[in-house]
Protein backbone atom coordinates (compact mmCIF):
# COMPACT_ATOMS: atom_id res chain seq x y z
CA UNK A 1 0.00 0.00 0.00
CA UNK A 2 1.54 3.27 -0.68
CA UNK A 3 1.88 6.39 1.75
CA UNK A 4 0.28 9.47 1.16
CA UNK A 5 2.68 12.22 0.01
CA UNK A 6 4.14 14.25 3.11
CA UNK A 7 2.49 18.09 3.25
CA UNK A 8 6.22 19.59 3.55
CA UNK A 9 8.09 21.16 1.05
CA UNK A 10 11.01 18.83 0.61
CA UNK A 11 10.87 15.37 -0.73
CA UNK A 12 11.92 11.96 1.17
CA UNK A 13 15.41 11.96 0.24
CA UNK A 14 15.83 16.11 1.53
CA UNK A 15 15.73 17.34 -1.46
CA UNK A 16 13.40 20.12 -1.88
CA UNK A 17 10.76 20.04 -4.60
CA UNK A 18 9.68 21.90 -7.67
CA UNK A 19 7.91 25.25 -7.47
CA UNK A 20 3.96 24.70 -8.44
CA UNK A 21 3.45 28.00 -9.10
CA UNK A 22 6.02 30.12 -11.97
CA UNK A 23 6.39 33.64 -12.82
CA UNK A 24 5.60 35.32 -15.59
CA UNK A 25 9.03 35.18 -17.06
CA UNK A 26 9.37 31.64 -15.97
CA UNK A 27 5.72 30.56 -18.07
CA UNK A 28 7.07 33.16 -21.16
CA UNK A 29 10.55 30.61 -21.26
CA UNK A 30 8.55 27.57 -21.21
CA UNK A 31 6.43 28.37 -23.81
CA UNK A 32 8.86 30.08 -26.09
CA UNK A 33 10.73 26.44 -26.01
CA UNK A 34 7.78 24.48 -26.53
CA UNK A 35 7.19 22.36 -29.62
CA UNK A 36 4.30 24.16 -31.90
CA UNK A 37 1.11 22.18 -33.57
CA UNK A 38 1.72 21.96 -37.52
CA UNK A 39 -1.61 22.87 -38.95
CA UNK A 40 -2.43 25.24 -36.17
CA UNK A 41 -0.98 29.06 -34.93
CA UNK A 42 2.26 28.90 -33.96
CA UNK A 43 1.76 32.31 -31.13
CA UNK A 44 -1.19 30.40 -30.11
CA UNK A 45 -1.05 26.58 -29.91
CA UNK A 46 1.56 24.50 -28.57
CA UNK A 47 2.78 20.96 -27.18
CA UNK A 48 3.52 20.74 -23.13
CA UNK A 49 5.77 18.26 -22.20
CA UNK A 50 2.95 15.29 -22.35
CA UNK A 51 2.55 16.44 -25.91
CA UNK A 52 -1.12 17.30 -25.07
CA UNK A 53 -1.63 20.27 -27.69
CA UNK A 54 -2.53 23.74 -25.39
CA UNK A 55 -3.73 27.13 -26.78
CA UNK A 56 -1.84 30.04 -24.68
CA UNK A 57 -5.48 31.82 -24.54
CA UNK A 58 -6.42 28.77 -22.00
CA UNK A 59 -3.74 29.03 -19.60
CA UNK A 60 -4.71 30.22 -15.91
CA UNK A 61 -8.49 28.63 -16.10
CA UNK A 62 -10.49 26.32 -13.83
CA UNK A 63 -11.50 23.15 -15.22
CA UNK A 64 -11.22 21.53 -18.92
CA UNK A 65 -11.69 24.73 -21.51
CA UNK A 66 -12.04 26.85 -18.78
CA UNK A 67 -16.31 26.12 -17.94
CA UNK A 68 -15.72 25.68 -14.60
Amino acid sequence: MSSLPSPCSCSSNGEEERPRFFDSKAKSKCWASAETVPGRHPERWHKDAADNIVCKCFCNCQGCICFE
